[in-house]
């Protein structure tokens, strides 16, 4: 493979990625598996699924691990959100939601022509 070809291949990995890594943020049904924990509102979801495995941490370590989030943002959601529901419930409401999405026509089999295929 030539530098040319490393940089296609790696492109397509990234849109594969990607695709099967926003289900996990921006797919309903996550978002209603958190509302059912009790946490309102798209952020608190959001650090409650990607935090859990972190322990019931509080909003330094996150806004330093997850970069790019303002602090009061994330201060605003942690560590509220473990008062709410507790760590060991938010990680597999997540799974489940994600696997109900990534089915049918969300199947990664109906993804991978066109993700597979050179541009």
């Amino acid at each position: 493979m030539t530098a040319i070809d490393d940089s296609a291949l790696v492109r397509r990995l990234g849109v594969l990625v990607e695709s099967i890594h926003a289900v996990v943020y921006f797919a309903p049904e996550p978002q209603s598996a958190y509302a059912q924990l009790g946490l309102k509102g798209y952020w608190r979801g959001y650090f409650a699924s990607r935090a859990a495995p972190l322990g019931a941490t509080g909003p330094q370590l996150v806004t330093a691990l997850f970069a790019g989030f303002s602090p009061a943002m994330v201060a605003r959601a942690l560590p509220e959100v473990w008062t709410i529901a507790r760590r060991s419930r938010c990680r597999p409401h997540g799974r489940r939601a994600r696997r109900q999405r990534c089915t049918g026509s969300w199947a990664p089999a109906t993804w991978s022509p066109w993700l597979l295929r050179p541009r």
